[in-house]
């Protein structure tokens, strides 16, 4: 047998054994959280634990194991929020989503490390249709899609009955903003649930998709709001669903986008939730006779139709506990449902849907740390994907490391 001589099997093992974990060190501050950027890496952020500076230090650290760059942004509250996308190349952070003097501030950062801190002047964006005052604004979404973020704004005009829907979209490229009114929500009709809730439906390089659907004696329309990056019209698509009657639920999106800031999850209560995925249009909803999520989509014929078979146990409650909680991974969408403690899940791909087997604890970490789903990690592990291999650390106090260290 030929031996290797020491020293070369020395620099092996070490070689080896340096590639069986790597490690990020602490700045100034500790750490505090932990994020995945997906197909990016991760984001590890630190603040100053006195709160006496208003700093959010941040490390990225990449796929091929490198701690590409460390950055400092300086918001203006001290509860900036953090919008992630796998399918945007870059990330912000949101400072208020109360408008301040009508400015609503906030910092984008790219794959290079590039900062860009910036404002909205609400004021300017609603003198283009007609209003002045800014003091019942509420932003109820945020949404970083491929080629612009975008800020979805209700205007209550109590005066009128109506709500008034904007859509702001800033592109990512040259922070250039652009905006579009959507139709008007009728607030008896809403209060009434004939109309539900504007939710964001998904987005692509090229079309951003808000939906609502309109609920009146069993039967459901879905119609979509869409517009570009540049917030241009595109004409609106329609879905109608024949008898249909959906149990009221709450939609949750388990991106990590601007809705799960949003303290009044009432504004998310809906009988489904409608969905524009690979330039396809469907609707699911908790159906109220069989207890169960449906998916519905176009045929071939472009033709409404259910795509999913399923069936849930009797509910005694007259207003049984619902929700419905959507993310999209690698390109693939997953759409989740619970009745009162029944829970079941479906993947949505290009050749249809299929069942998955999975319970309600493997989605518990999706939001921050999406590998922990692909390689169905429950333990309390952070997953970080170096080269395709999957690497774990501790997220636990994090706060009392001196660094984070990834191991095999």
């Amino acid at each position: 047998m030929l031996k290797l001589p020491l020293i070369l099997l020395t620099i092996l093992t070490s070689i080896s054994f340096s590639f069986s974990q790597f490690e990020v060190a602490k700045g100034e501050y500790p750490f505090n959280k932990i994020v995945e950027w997906p197909g990016q890496g991760s984001i590890l952020l630190a603040e100053d634990p006195t709160g006496s500076k208003k700093e959010i230090f941040i490390n990225f650290f990449n796929n091929e194991g490198e701690t590409q760059w460390s950055k400092s942004i300086y918001p203006k509250t001290e509860s900036s929020k953090l919008i992630v996308s796998g399918k945007s190349e870059y990330f912000y952070f949101v400072d208020n989503f109360e408008h301040e003097n009508n400015f609503i501030y906030y910092a984008q950062l790219n794959q290079s490390g590039g900062v860009v801190s910036t404002k909205i002047d609400l004021l300017k964006v609603i003198r283009e249709y007609g209003y002045n005052v800014t003091d019942d604004i509420e932003i109820t979404e945020v949404v970083n899609t491929p080629k612009s973020i975008v800020f979805y704004l209700q205007l209550p005009v109590k005066g009128e009955g109506i709500i008034e829907n904007i859509f702001v979209s800033i592109t990512h490229h040259n922070n250039r903003l652009y905006h579009t009114k959507g139709p008007s929500t009728d607030m008896k009709l809403q209060k009434k649930g004939i109309t539900g809730p504007i939710l964001f439906a998904g987005a692509d390089e090229s079309t951003i998709n808000f939906a609502y659907a309109s609920n009146e004696e069993s039967k459901t329309d879905v119609n979509f709001i869409a517009f570009s990056p540049k917030a241009e019209p595109i004409a609106d698509q329609f879905m109608k669903i024949g008898s249909a009657n959906g149990i009221v639920s709450q939609v949750k999106s388990l991106n990590l986008d601007g809705s799960n800031y949003v303290e009044d999850k009432s504004k998310f209560n809906a009988r489904g939730k409608a969905i524009y995925y690979n330039k396809q249009y469907y609707y699911v909803m908790n159906d109220a006779q069989s207890n169960c999520l449906k998916i519905y989509g176009l045929n071939s014929a472009r033709k409404v139709e259910q795509l999913n078979e399923c069936s849930g146990r009797p509910v005694e409650a007259r207003n049984p506990n619902a929700s419905i909680s959507y993310f999209e991974l690698d390109g693939e969408l997953y759409v989740s449902s619970e009745i009162d403690g029944s829970f079941s899940a479906y993947k949505i791909q290009k050749d249809g849907v299929s069942t998955l087997s999975i319970s309600k604890k493997d989605l518990e970490k999706v939001q921050l740390n999406p590998s922990s789903f692909k390689i169905k990690d429950n333990t309390a592990n952070f997953v970080h994907l170096i080269k395709g291999t999957p690497y774990f650390t501790d997220s636990k106090n994090m706060e009392k490391q001196e660094k984070i260290i990834f191991k095999k």
